[in-house]
């Protein structure tokens, strides 16, 4: 708190353009975008920040959220408003549909945003549902939209109405099947489409994920397969582009990617 920022002190070379650093190579250096974009609003007032962005970070999956609550923390600091919302949005699905791909960097890093929400106690909204195969920037803002409205209307604004999807809350295993509790449900779980929940996945100790069968019983799913008798794991919507995903709440918001397990 006493010392200099550490976006600060850094590539303070100036330039004609006004732009602060050593040249336009440098853009992309640490310090730079802050100095030269968020810097100058420290003096405003502001309710909130929205943050869509996560794809070229992929690659470092690992420390995605602690770089991200880093963040948080930090420009809540620097603005010395509070507690300000900082949301953001989960990525949406891109590049081949699929039900499950356990080397999903975009799935990592989904579950990253999530878990740095969480840990800055900040809502989020998922857009993961709103992709298209080929284009990462895909075209459906509308919904992206509204979902972010209704996580400001809720966080900032106190406005108690469903803003989320279903979030899982607890997993349990006995006889021979897993047990998942959820929130943010609404008025009840619901199929977008279809008579059965699709893209989750079960395994047992050999970390091998089959496709599960799901009996939907209030605000639980109920999830077994034959093929793995003693499961210790459940993944959700776990792939680049989980499109068939279609487990929702009755506010039509689509349930958060998740997995039980570390592995």
């Amino acid at each position: 708190g006493n010392g200099p920022h550490p976006a600060r002190g850094r590539f303070r070379a100036g330039c004609p353009s006004g732009l602060r650093g050593p040249g336009p190579e440098s853009l992309g250096a640490v310090g730079i975008l802050f100095q030269n974009k968020i810097e100058p609003l420290i003096p405003y007032a502001l309710r909130g920040v929205i943050w869509y962005q996560g794809e070229a970070n992929a690659w470092q999956y690992g420390e995605y959220a602690a770089l991200m609550e880093l963040l948080i923390r930090d420009w809540r600091y620097q603005f010395q408003q509070g507690e300000i919302p900082f949301l953001q949005v989960e990525l949406a699905g891109f590049e081949a549909a699929g039900d499950y791909d356990g080397n999903s960097t975009w799935a990592r890093i989904r579950e990253a945003q999530f878990q740095a929400a969480q840990a800055t106690g900040n809502l989020i909204a998922t857009a993961v549902d709103l992709g298209e195969a080929d284009n990462i920037h895909p075209a459906r803002k509308r919904e992206v939209g509204e979902r972010l409205a209704g996580c400001a209307l809720r966080q900032a604004y106190r406005r108690e109405i469903a803003a989320l999807g279903p979030v899982l809350e607890k997993v349990e295993f006995a006889a021979g099947e897993a047990i998942l509790t959820f929130g943010e449900i609404a008025d009840g779980l619901r199929l977008r489409e279809g008579d059965r929940v699709k893209t989750m996945m079960i395994a047992g100790e050999d970390r091998v994920f089959h496709p599960a069968e799901v009996q939907i019983d209030g605000n639980k799913l109920i999830v077994r397969s034959d093929q793995v008798p003693r499961p210790v794991a459940v993944r959700y919507a776990w792939a680049q582009n989980p499109a068939a995903a279609n487990l929702y709440n009755s506010a039509g918001l689509p349930a958060f990617p998740f997995r039980t397990d570390n592995w």
